[in-house]
């Protein structure tokens, strides 16, 4: 899987998807800050006010990425065995309202360990969360 990963048309295919990604994370989350300023439900507990979070789970697939190389390798696969090739990675974005607004996206592999991704959003945000 890791080689899979390492594959340059597996990447471009990465991150393209990742900025889909990280584009629709960005217009939930200004539509949950929309419907908090419109409505202040969303901010009863101080210690979570202006604090937003979505994920996205994307499923990369090498086969699909690397059609020329894999022609011939990738002909008699049947659809459970090219979805086993299949790579996970979640997409997360975090807006923070206060004090200055800011935004920050994470990709990562489903297999992440949960501690690791915190330290992403801490490395951009400090001590803020």
């Amino acid at each position: 899987s890791s080689s899979a990963a390492a594959s340059p048309s597996v990447h471009g295919q990465l991150v393209r998807t990742f900025h889909r990604a990280c584009i629709t994370i960005r217009e939930v989350l200004c539509r949950r800050c929309m419907m908090e300023q419109a409505d202040n439900q969303f901010s009863r507990q101080n210690s979570l006010r202006g604090v937003y979070e979505h994920g996205v789970l994307l499923q990369i697939n090498p086969a699909a990425a690397d059609k020329a190389a894999m022609v011939g390798r990738t002909a008699a696969l049947t659809d459970k065995q090219r979805s086993a090739m299949a790579i996970n990675y979640w997409v997360v974005g975090r807006l923070f309202r206060e004090p200055v607004q800011r935004e920050f996206y994470v990709c990562f592999q489903e297999s992440m360990s949960q501690n690791v991704v915190e330290l992403a959003f801490k490395l951009c945000f400090g001590a803020v969360t």
